[in-house]
């Protein structure tokens, strides 16, 4: 006859194991190397110029930059911006983000512009399109950057995953219920004047670029 595990010896068991993987953890040098990461540098949300010209506003996961150079030559202002992942410094000195995830956000280089107005209004426009990434000092990683801010495998310290987003809704299922609709159904409600409203976007923003 067969015999099973009371509950105290199955727990026994599972304590075991569960010591024996913090030890193998302790002993390779990994959680040493997980707790020893250096935190990453950035501006906490606020607009920093270097000497070389370049703006610069971060936090823990994101940084955007940004450059407005004139061209004699062309007499054109050149708009060179860019939001990378501010990732924690990998233990590994040779680390190369071997899977291939790219470490842009969104970016762009060398965009003419006529005026230093243009130019501005640009920048302007591109950072109002991402300061939502900006209104915390650690935003939640995306799911599919969790390897790009872990440190052997674990989430590196401090840094929290962004919920999953919401599933898209079946193309399938939805052409096939429209499908099944009456005319009188599908019909197109008289056209109401538009109304002017304030974009919410722009009544929250609280940054400006900032001007040369």
């Amino acid at each position: 006859m067969q015999e099973y595990a009371s509950p105290s010896e199955r727990l026994k068991a599972l304590t075991d194991q569960l010591e024996q993987g913090v030890s193998d953890i302790f002993q390779s040098g990994q959680y040493a190397a997980y707790l020893q990461t250096p935190e990453v540098e950035h501006t906490s949300n606020e607009w920093k110029q270097d000497k070389n010209g370049i703006w610069e506003i971060s936090n823990r996961t994101y940084k955007m930059r940004y450059k407005i150079s004139y061209e004699k030559a062309a007499d054109v202002y050149l708009v060179s911006w860019g939001i990378i992942y501010n990732a924690p410094k990998q233990p590994d000195s040779n680390y190369r983000n071997y899977w291939g995830d790219s470490i842009y956000v969104a970016r762009q280089d060398k965009k003419k512009y006529p005026s230093m107005e243009a130019a501005q209004h640009y920048i302007q426009g591109r950072f109002d399109l991402y300061c939502h990434l900006f209104r915390e000092i650690s935003p939640p990683v995306p799911n599919e950057c969790r390897r790009m801010f872990s440190i052997n495998g674990y989430l590196a310290a401090g840094y929290t995953l962004a919920p999953p987003d919401k599933e898209e809704p079946n193309k399938k299922a939805v052409d096939d219920l429209l499908a099944c609709l009456d005319d009188a159904d599908a019909a197109v409600p008289p056209a109401e004047k538009p109304k002017v409203h304030i974009s919410e976007k722009k009544a929250e923003r609280k940054k400006s670029v900032p001007v040369r």
